[in-house]
């Protein structure tokens, strides 16, 4: 039965021409230069001061770095981060 729904999830990724991950547990991640990072996949904050954001995507951690970061939007599964991104690093 497990092989039918991956079946029938692949035909919906591809009818639905849905970007990959995103109905699966792998987080998406939008850059927009060094000033915007949009994540699709968020399961909660960890950390959110003004030099670093934690957020738990999973099996894995993101850790943004930098100035005056902050959550410009916060819902049930994804995040906006805008600041002066100096790093972005996945910790187990």
């Amino acid at each position: 039965m497990a092989k039918r729904k991956g079946a029938i999830g692949q035909k919906a990724f591809h009818v639905l021409e849905l970007p990959p991950g995103v109905l699966s547990d792998t987080a998406h991640i939008e850059l927009i230069g060094d000033k915007e990072a949009s994540i699709e996949g968020v399961k909660g904050v960890i950390a959110y001061e003004p030099n670093e954001v934690k957020l738990n995507i999973g099996q894995k951690i993101l850790r943004f770095t930098g100035l005056n970061l902050c959550l410009k939007c916060l819902t049930d599964e994804s995040a906006i981060v805008v600041g002066e991104i100096k790093s972005l690093e996945f910790l187990m």
